[in-house]
């Protein structure tokens, strides 16, 4: 019977480091890695302030269009968040399928555009609908 091992066990075809600190040459990663996590930081939270802007400015948004009663005023928020996390995994599907890059971009693209202008209420409430939509 053979002596037992002390230590880790290796798995054959793994490199595992020598010293505590040093990086293989297998976990150096994608040298542009640094500005595709600086590009997808920002998409990020654009995404989140422009949540975060909708609840800041929903009162002035009932003002803005006056006569329209608070309760469709609310589903202005209400649109986006629903619309948001019912797209969020199917699109995350997507882009596995045709490529991370052409789904962020193509969701990128109508999120600017649906945000630039909003002429009525019902325009702004059905603008997440569009924006949060696969491409």
């Amino acid at each position: 019977m053979p002596a037992p091992r002390s230590g880790p066990a290796r798995l054959p075809g793994v490199v595992t480091a020598q010293f505590p600190g040093s990086v293989s040459a297998a976990d150096t990663g994608d040298p542009r890695r640094w500005a595709i996590t600086t590009v997808l930081g920002a998409v990020a939270f654009i995404a989140q302030l422009d949540f975060f802007i909708v609840n800041v400015v929903l009162d002035g948004i009932g003002k803005s269009f006056a006569g329209s009663p608070e309760s469709l005023v609310s589903w202005v928020l209400s649109a986006y968040a629903v619309v948001f996390a019912a797209v969020l995994v199917p699109t995350g599907r997507l882009a596995d399928q045709y490529g991370r890059k052409k789904v962020l971009l193509g969701g990128v693209a109508p999120f600017t555009a649906a945000s630039a202008f909003a002429p009525a209420l019902g325009v702004l409430i059905g603008a997440p609908c569009r924006r949060s939509a696969p491409p």
